[in-house]
Formats: structure tokens, C-alpha cells, sequence
């Protein structure tokens, strides 16, 4: 365990000269006994009391302009600390800080509707069924090979070849499930504006026209193009056709009927699947999720950003206090040599004048002998308060900004000790 280190003004060689320092007093003031000088007449103080108070005024002024140096020195690490958050780190965090605070008012709102739009699912998945994501691409796929294969054979009664019927049939087959995959997204919203109706009414009309147009081309195609039976060639394989004439199994009304009720039940069908798969609420939450997801991102990089300027900062802050402290024990080194300078000169005066009555063995007191050293105390120590640097008020703006940013401007107990300052110059 360190032991705390005591004052100690000087060495051997310093205590050495203050005690030859006393002798010379003491000879000079057996000197002047022994001449009778002062005698009682005499108003002013002896020579010998000018000369000591002349050293002691000198000796003052030497340790306040050692202390003067040092400080200055403290000082311009001091300031030098401040102006570099001021002017490198305060822009950084005004600027993060600024970011910091859109981020997370943004994230907040989101999270908030994320939580509610969470329950409102939860709520609305008791009372509505819905379709997963597997089910919902594996159905849709079905509907829509066999609805290639349904429609296929009618366009051939534009005589194109087989590439281009087959394009014909799978666009205009896609192109039917993704109204009804349309129709199905806005039947489940909630709430339906003029212009989703609007889109619901064309695409029923166009889609049921589409289905009644195919189950007519069909029977045209079946009438004309094999009005014997025969075969046609679909997809590399030849298909064959039922004789055709009067003895149509189905008839003229109903064979176009059944066909095209048969488009009906898959554009139905693909529209209750799109119904049931594309939940509003769920919809919502996966949206306001991928809003979140970035954000996040965003408000951690600016954090940590933030923060590492916040802790250079508050290095710069603690090495500013430490400064400080070490300033304040380098004042009060000095305040307690200065006071020990002033006693020691009190006391070689009064050595002086003891051996000067010892000598001339006078038994009365004389008046000048009985004088104490006006020795002048140089500024800052007259008050005894430590003086503050040129640049405190820096530190205290600084403090101000850290304390808004909620962070300990406390350092507590310093890990680094202040230079060791007792001695003093010599």
C-alpha cells in the first residue's frame, strides 16, 4: 500500500543552506550588539531587517513565477483538451445526435403499428382462415397448367402454329389467374376505396367475358376445324376428337355453357385462394417489418458511431478534470511553500534580533526590534482560492453538453496520479 507523501520543501543541500542562512543572521546580529546598534532612539528598523525582507520578497516572487510556469503549462494541455471536443467531436455528436433522435422517433411509430397491426392479426386469425404461402404457389400452379391445358386447343381455330398457340394460351391463361389473383387482394381488404372497386368491377366483367368468349371459340373450333372427328397435335401428341355433327354429345348451348363454367370454377377458384392467402393484417405486419428491418440497421451504425465519438469526448473530459486536479494540488503545493517561506524569513528576523539583545544584554525591549517582515505575498496566493484557467468556461459548456447527452461527468477516483508537484522548484 502507497504510503501518501508528506511536504517536503527541499533536500539536504536546501535544508544545509537555510540553516548557514540562520548563522549569518545570528553573527550579524551579535555584530551589531556588540555597536549598540539600534538603540532606542532609532525609528526605523535596522539595516539587516531590509536585506531579509529584500530576500524574502525575492524568494516569493520566484516561487510564484515557478508556480506561474507550471500552471501555464497545465493550462495550455487544459485548453488544448477543450477546444479539441469543441471544435473535433461536439459537431460529430450534434450531427449523430440529430440522426439518432429522426431514427428512433421513426422506429418508435413503426414499432407501435408493428405491435398493433401483430394483435389485430392475432385477433382476426380466430375469426378468418388462412392459406400458407406453400399451399397458396402449389395450388396457383395447378389452376394454371390446367387451364393451359383446357384453353389450348381453342386457339387453333386462328390456324397459327403450335409455338404460337401454346404463347397465346399460357398469356391469356396467366393473364386470367392474375385477375383473379387481383380480385382476391382487394376482396381482402378491409377497407375499399372507389378506385378498388372500380378495379373489381373491370376485372369481374373483362374475366367472365374472357371465360364466355373461350367456351364460344371452343365450339366454333370443334365445328369447324373437325367438323369429322379426327385428331389435332397439342404439346407433341396427337389428341383425338369426337365426331361432331348432330350427334354432338352436349349440344350447341350447353357444350359452350360447360366450358365456359369450367374457366369460371378456376378464375373463382384462384380468386378465393388469392382471398384467403393475402390477409391484410398479415400484410401489414410483413410490410411494416421490412420498413423495421433497415431502420434498425441504420439507428445501430449511428449509435456506435455516436457512442465512440461520445466516449473520445468523454476521455478528452476525464483528461481535462485530471488536469485540473493536478492544478489544484500544484496550488496548494505552492500556497504551503510560500507560507513556509514567509514563517522561515519571520523567523531569521527574529534570530536577528534575539541575538542582538542577548548580546548587548538589555533587558528592555526596543521598539524596531520588536518589528515583524512586511513581506508581499504575490498574486494568486493573497485570497488562498485557486485561480481558475483561461478556458474554464470551455469545460463547463462541456459539462453542460455531456450532461444533456445523460452520461457521468463524475470521474471519480483518478487511476493516473498527478505529477508529483510538493517539492517545488529548487
Amino acid at each position: 500500500m502507497k504510503s501518501r507523501a508528506r511536504f517536503n520543501p527541499g533536500g539536504i543541500l536546501t535544508q544545509a543552506w537555510e540553516r548557514l542562512q540562520v548563522m549569518v543572521v545570528r553573527s550579524h546580529g551579535r555584530r551589531d550588539g556588540r555597536r549598540g546598534y539600534p538603540n532606542a532612539a532609532d525609528t526605523q528598523p535596522p539595516a539587516e531587517y531590509h536585506r531579509i525582507e529584500r530576500g524574502g520578497n525575492a524568494r516569493l516572487n520566484s516561487l510564484a513565477a515557478a508556480y506561474a510556469l507550471a500552471a501555464g503549462v497545465l493550462g495550455a494541455d487544459y485548453c488544448a483538451r477543450g477546444h479539441e471536443i469543441i471544435e473535433r467531436f461536439k459537431p460529430g455528436l450534434d450531427a449523430c445526435g440529430v440522426v439518432l433522435s429522426i431514427l428512433q422517433s421513426r422506429l418508435a411509430r413503426l414499432e407501435t403499428d408493428l405491435e398493433q397491426a401483430t394483435r389485430t392479426m392475432a385477433d382476426a386469425a380466430i375469426e378468418r382462415w388462412r392459406v400458407g404461402g406453400r399451399v397458396f404457389k402449389a395450388t396457383i400452379l395447378m389452376l394454371v397448367t390446367s387451364d393451359i391445358v383446357l384453353n389450348s386447343v381453342v386457339f387453333r381455330v386462328f390456324g397459327d402454329n403450335q409455338l404460337l398457340t401454346m404463347i397465346t394460351s399460357i398469356g391469356l391463361t396467366a393473364g386470367l389467374i392474375f385477375g383473379a389473383h387481383v380480385l382476391g387482394i382487394l376482396y381482402a381488404q378491409d377497407e375499399v376505396t372507389l378506385r378498388d372497386r372500380a378495379f373489381i368491377y373491370t376485372i369481374t366483367v373483362t374475366s367472365t367475358l374472357a371465360c364466355v368468349l373461350f367456351g364460344i371459340l371452343r365450339e366454333h373450333y370443334l365445328k369447324v376445324a373437325a367438323p369429322a372427328g379426327g385428331s389435332v397435335q397439342f404439346m407433341g401428341q396427337q389428341i383425338a376428337l369426337p365426331h361432331i355433327g348432330s350427334a354432338h354429345p352436349l349440344g350447341p348451348v350447353l357444350g359452350p355453357l360447360v366450358f365456359t363454367l369450367a374457366n369460371g370454377i378456376v378464375f373463382v377458384a384462384a380468386t378465393v385462394l388469392s382471398y384467403l392467402h393475402h390477409d391484410p393484417h398479415s400484410a401489414r405486419v410483413e410490410r411494416l417489418s421490412q420498413q423495421i428491418r433497415p431502420l434498425r440497421w441504420r439507428e445501430r451504425l449511428a449509435r456506435w458511431k455516436f457512442n465512440w465519438l461520445l466516449k473520445r469526448a468523454t476521455q478528452a473530459y476525464l483528461e481535462m478534470t485530471r488536469l485540473d486536479v493536478a492544478h489544484r494540488a500544484l496550488f496548494a503545493a505552492y500556497l504551503r511553500w510560500i507560507n513556509r517561506e514567509q514563517q522561515r524569513y519571520q523567523a531569521d528576523w527574529k534570530s536577528y534580533a534575539s541575538s542582538n539583545r542577548r548580546v548587548r544584554r538589555v533587558s528592555e525591549a526596543l521598539p524596531v526590534l520588536e518589528l515583524s517582515l512586511a513581506l508581499e505575498v504575490p498574486e494568486p496566493f493573497k485570497t488562498g482560492a485557486v485561480p481558475a484557467f483561461e478556458c474554464d468556461a470551455v469545460r463547463i459548456h462541456i459539462e453542460q453538453m455531456l450532461r444533456a447527452r445523460h452520461l457521468p461527468t463524475d470521474p471519480g477516483p483518478s487511476t493516473t496520479p498527478a505529477p508529483s508537484l510538493e517539492r517545488g522548484p529548487a
